[in-house]
């Protein structure tokens, strides 16, 4: 999984520069800009499209929800 992984990057950040460099001709646009304006809308999606979980979830410090189980706290089991 990994290779693929670092495959498919190496080919989004070559594509990146391509198109950085295309449009506009005597000037560019960073490769890293170009990057974020296809992954941001990704994230977003994501983001979207798998929300978390535990969201609700106030007590997130270990010692915090030792301390309520300890209390026999039923939230953190």
């Amino acid at each position: 999984m990994l290779p693929v992984v670092a495959l498919v990057r190496a080919i989004l950040v070559s594509l990146a520069g391509t198109l950085g460099r295309t449009p506009i001709a005597p000037a560019q646009i960073p490769a890293g800009l170009v990057t974020a304006m296809v992954g941001a809308p990704y994230f977003a999606w994501l983001l979207w499209r798998f929300p978390r979980r535990d969201a609700g979830r106030t007590m997130t410090h270990p010692v915090r929800a030792a301390r309520g189980r300890e209390a026999g706290c039923r939230r953190y089991p």
